[in-house]
């Protein structure tokens, strides 16, 4: 790894505190900070992918935390518990090997995944014998006591009655669940529908989620009821769906989702411009990574082209890593399909520590803080913290996370966040932009004249007078027109092109 011997400090979330153009830039993924598992393995499969570097590092985390959310619940002092789970976003450029990267680092999930479906047969062909026993046996008991309804059955037959089913009843046989533990372009209702009969913890993961933000799930009828279970899954809460058919409505508790979406920037502009998916806090709940493209430089002259992923042993141990936590007993009931996940404390140190970082975040949310343009996802930023730090102690082999794992998650945060303003600050200089542009063609398309009496005339976005006239101090400031007259105070009153007389 790069930097291993720096020390894990907390540069980002105090330099934040004094907004410059260099905290604006944009920063590489700190994988120093994700640990000897998954930040090793990040830094090896970038390398061999060469695929950004963010990229890497958020498929490593993903599929940790899908790996670990039905585990483990973090617990954050007195103040709440919650899951572990996280939702990443990355935007990427086509070409750059989004499909590899995300293969590599889900391997150990696919192996699970393929594991589970070699058993199914087997387990099918148990389940249906024991069914067709449980069906013999309540059938038989049914017989016994129907010869009786011509005189001998009375109360006590029909209190025995009553307690033989509901002893063989209560030994239902239970079909096995879904081998699958990901999915890519679920509905609302096929989400629900998996957890009822898959495992209680799942993924959504997609090296191409135009296929999600555009399939039947996010349709202008379905998107809605997709976005509000999602969410409800990240929060930890129970999902629901109600049905007019008899047994197709009901209520599912502990259910967990991870999810990793990876997009291409012109796909990620119309999500971040939609307002249901910002306005829902839908997107606030994401962490989320851009990073330039490698194309133009990704050469194979001096590189050993005889190794690959296969034979890193950084790699093979993230491997392992995450197939030994996808076996790691869950606690689960299976009579109630209710997950019971184990406790991840942060406390004494490692909780102080997390408030301090929780503070930091906190003061920069007021009205001249510089997380005001990004409030709702900076407002959940303190507790994706405390579930990575208790991704990485779990992954780690600790039973709880320790200070250090709460700073690292802190250095990893801080990368988020500073994405996140510089992809704000990019935003509203490109509205400007666009609002200038399109202001000075309207101006060019109406005789390269405007008064100040005609700004009723303009488009609706431009009716505030005010804004008009900033825009219009710019646009000569640019010299792309110039002011004709003034009034007695010296405000202008109209503009022409600088070609027009």
């Amino acid at each position: 790894m790069q930097n291993k011997n720096s020390q894990l400090e907390l540069p980002g979330l105090e330099n934040v505190l004094s907004s410059n153009n260099e905290y604006l830039g944009r920063h590489p993924y700190p994988v120093e900070a994700l640990g000897t598992v998954l930040g090793e393995a990040a830094v090896r499969l970038q390398y061999y992918v060469q695929a950004p570097l963010g990229l890497a590092a958020q498929s490593v985390l993903a599929a940790a935390a899908l790996s670990v959310q039905g585990k483990i619940d973090v617990v954050r002092g007195q103040i709440g518990q919650g899951p572990t789970s996280l939702f990443c976003l990355s935007i990427a450029e086509s070409g750059d090997r989004k499909s590899t990267i995300d293969k590599l680092a889900l391997q150990p999930i696919r192996d699970y995944e393929q594991a589970r479906q070699a058993e199914m047969h087997s387990l099918y062909v148990k389940y249906k014998a024991q069914l067709e026993t449980w069906n013999t046996t309540r059938n038989a008991i049914l017989k016994s006591y129907n010869k009786k309804i011509g005189g001998e059955f009375n109360l006590t037959c029909r209190d025995d009655l009553q307690a033989s089913l509901c002893d063989v009843d209560s030994d239902k046989p239970v079909e096995p669940r879904r081998p699958n533990i990901t999915f890519e372009e679920p509905t609302s209702e096929g989400i629900y529908r998996h957890f009822l009969e898959g495992e209680l913890s799942a993924g959504l993961f997609s090296d191409e989620a135009i296929s999600f933000f555009g399939g039947h799930g996010m349709t202008d009828e379905s998107r809605g009821r997709t976005i509000a279970m999602l969410s409800k899954l990240w929060d930890g809460s129970a999902i629901s769906r109600t049905r007019a058919a008899p047994g197709e409505s009901g209520l599912l508790v502990g259910r967990r989702l991870s999810s990793h979406l990876m997009l291409q920037p012109i796909v990620s502009d119309k999500i971040f411009s939609d307002s249901l998916l910002m306005g829902q806090g839908f997107m606030a709940r994401f962490l989320i990574s851009q990073d330039d493209t490698l194309a133009g430089t990704r050469f194979l002259q001096g590189r050993n082209l005889s190794l690959g992923p296969s034979n890193d042993p950084f790699i093979n141990n993230y491997w392992e890593a995450l197939a030994g936590l996808l076996r790691y007993p869950t606690g689960n009931d299976t009579e109630t399909g209710v997950q019971s996940p184990k406790k991840s404390l942060i406390k004494d140190e490692a909780f102080l520590q997390w408030c301090i970082l929780h503070d930091r975040i906190e003061q920069q949310l007021g009205d001249n803080g510089n997380y005001v343009g990004i409030k709702p996802f900076a407002s959940k930023a303190a507790e994706n913290m405390a579930r990575i730090a208790s991704i990485l102690s779990m992954v780690e082999g600790y039973e709880h996370p320790t200070i250090e794992h709460i700073k690292r998650s802190g250095i990893i945060m801080d990368y988020y966040l500073r994405g996140l303003l510089k992809n704000s600050a990019t935003s509203e200089k490109n509205k400007e932009e666009e609002l200038l542009n399109d202001l000075y063609q309207w101006i060019k398309g109406n005789g390269g004249y405007l008064h100040c009496d005609s700004f009723k005339l303009l488009p609706r976005k431009y009716r505030n007078a005010q804004i008009t006239r900033q825009l219009l101090d710019m646009l000569v400031s640019q010299g792309c027109i110039s002011i004709d007259s003034f009034n007695k105070k010296g405000a202008p009153t109209s503009w022409k092109g600088m070609n027009q007389h």
